[in-house]
């Protein structure tokens, strides 16, 4: 057997442990005694180094017209995400590590993203030292070499649309890093000419992807068509590049056949299937592959491939041009090709309605021409390219980045912008309270469908007292929903098959700590599933699981809304019960 299928058993076997368990004879799921696997074993050192590959923009198109059509002309199975451990998470790995979903983090922290404590571009130190021109993209740039010893490429605003590219660059780079993505170092500067000097071995691409000498010509033309600040200072967001050996980007489908440990095929990752909700939430419509770095990085002698997300220039409502209302107004509700779209415009002659048919300007179209709240339907937002992650989302996947973007509150977004410096404070309140807005309007449409309950935690005032469950509502805490209208119906099973109902309750949140709930676990002394066991019993005893299913209704009526399901062992009253596993299905029935 290989390396690479060694590395391949392991982690499906890891991950298999972690969240399916044994499989009972009845049918019900068990999940295993053991800790859920935290960290994916996918950043093992290599021995071979893999090659470099170029973005290909005719994958690109391919994706976005034949995959479609090959989608829809096939039978359409929902499968759930590959590296989820048993608490329904997603462990680090080299592609995600949790921050804020897992770990409060301070505005300031958030503010400062990948950029870290190490000091930002100083324009009063030089020179910038320009290298080549910046090879791709729809917005103008320089590579510089800086005094800090790190190279930046610098990325410019051009005349349509003010700082929104730059600021947008920023943003996105602070929103992704907080989320757990990793992203480079992003900032705003703003600097005088001056500063540059040109290398005398500087390059430059043509059209075709030839190298030419980058001349004092082709600088001065590039900054006149720059944004600059009303003290004349030319405006850039500096993307700071990114530790290690870059090996080009990685796709959103397949594995890296020449990594080892890339062996969970990437449209079956949930971090990149929930990243959907990320794009959506901030209008970032161009991701792609041509938006992504894979890295050979060594950390402590050990080399790996590290896969980073990059460049969020078309983000916050880019728009080609401001005389194309329809086609500007596309971006978000459809792709290039969208098939579904396609038939049922020819079908019905155009006669459908669709969004983009009349779209209302925005309140700031100067900068953020695009770049609304009332325009999106959190589940209906696309991009303009079909990213195959982005297809294979499920409501699981979806909730997991719903339980991320909940996390940010408005002193985060407030921090976020402020890093943007936009000269405009009218533009800088229009941003920051869009970016509330749209979040909102994603919260409130998955936390009012699917189960809002996430933290659980298991409890004792004191060591010998009764231990409670506990729980956070995140459409509380948002408040997209109300205590009044909220209940929880939480039943609990026991015994080898489950076959026992160790009672009931029905709570509603606090008035005083509504989005917080607790309740005794066990609901009685006598009602814990392991305690007839005979003395001596296997900790990992069948007779010893518990499940428990809680109901959540937001609706003034009886039927339950949403549902998670919390697997436990009952290890008896003085080691209590331990969480082993939590399920969170999105076909709800009335509880029994």
């Amino acid at each position: 057997m290989d390396s690479r299928r060694d590395r391949h058993t392991i982690v499906l076997l890891l991950l298999s442990l972690a969240v399916a368990g044994a499989c009972a004879g009845d049918g019900a799921r068990r999940f295993p005694l053991r800790d859920p696997l935290w960290v994916d074993p996918d950043t093992t050192a290599l021995s071979a180094k893999p090659s470099r590959r170029s973005a290909s923009a005719h994958a690109a198109i391919i994706e976005s017209t034949l995959l479609p059509v090959a989608r829809t002309l096939a039978v359409s199975v929902r499968r759930p995400a590959m590296n989820v451990n048993s608490l329904d998470e997603v462990p680090n790995s080299a592609w995600f590590t949790n921050r804020i979903g897992a770990h409060p983090m301070s505005p300031e922290e958030v503010a400062r993203g990948a950029c870290g404590d190490t000091p930002p571009l100083d324009p009063q130190r030089g020179p910038w030292t320009i290298v080549s021109g910046k090879p791709d993209g729809s917005h103008p740039g320089l590579v510089i070499k800086a005094p800090d010893g790190f190279r930046y490429l610098l990325k410019l605003d051009g005349p349509l649309m003010s700082e929104r590219a730059t600021a947008a660059d920023v943003v996105g780079s602070k929103i992704y890093h907080a989320a757990g993505f990793f992203v480079p170092c992003n900032e705003i500067v703003a600097f005088p000419d001056g500063i540059l000097e040109l290398a005398p071995t500087a390059k430059r691409k043509d059209d075709q992807g030839h190298d030419l000498p980058l001349t004092a010509a082709d600088i001065q033309q590039i900054l006149a068509s720059a944004w600059r600040t009303r003290a004349g200072l030319v405006r850039a967001s500096a993307s700071r590049y990114l530790p290690g050996e870059p090996l080009g980007p990685f796709r959103y489908k397949g594995v890296r056949g020449d990594d080892p440990n890339d062996v969970i095929p990437h449209e079956m990752r949930r971090e990149l299937r929930g990243s959907m909700l990320l794009a959506a939430w901030i209008h970032h419509w161009d991701a792609q592959e041509a938006n992504t770095l894979d890295m050979l990085i060594d950390v402590g002698g050990s080399r790996f491939v590290r896969h980073n997300l990059l460049d969020w220039g078309d983000a916050l409502g880019d728009v080609w041009t401001w005389t194309w209302t329809r086609l500007n107004g596309r971006i978000g509700h459809t792709g290039y090709l969208d098939l579904d779209h396609a038939v049922t415009d020819l079908v019905t002659l155009g006669m459908w309605p669709r969004p983009w048919y009349h779209v209302a300007p925005p309140p700031q179209p100067e900068t953020f021409g695009s770049f609304d709240a009332d325009s999106l339907e959190p589940n209906e937002w696309r991009g303009t390219y079909q990213n195959p992650a982005f297809r294979e989302i499920t409501p699981q996947d979806a909730l997991w980045a719903v339980r991320i973007i909940a996390r940010f509150s408005d002193a985060h977004i407030a921090a976020i912008v402020d890093r943007a410096r936009l000269e405009d404070p009218a533009a800088a309140r229009y941003l920051a309270d869009t970016l509330i807005q749209r979040r909102d309007r994603i919260l409130r449409y998955y936390l009012t469908r699917l189960s809002p309950l996430d933290r659980f935690t298991l409890a004792r005032s004191e060591p010998n007292a009764a231990q409670s469950i506990c729980f956070r509502d995140l459409a509380l805490a948002a408040h997209v929903a109300t205590p009044e209208s909220t209940m929880y119906r939480i039943h609990l099973h026991g015994g080898a098959h489950q076959e026992q109902l160790l009672g009931w309750r029905q709570l509603r949140p606090d008035p005083g700590r509504p989005s917080e709930t607790c309740t005794d676990l066990p609901f009685s002394p006598n009602a814990r599933p392991g305690i007839r066991l005979e003395p001596g019993a296997r900790d990992d005893d069948p007779r010893r699981y518990a499940v428990m299913e809680i109901y959540s209704n937001q609706q003034p009526s009886l039927r339950a809304t949403a549902l998670v399901v919390l697997h436990f062992f009952d290890l008896g009253p003085a080691r209590g019960f331990r969480l082993v596993g939590i399920e969170r299905p999105d076909d709800v029935k009335d509880p029994p």
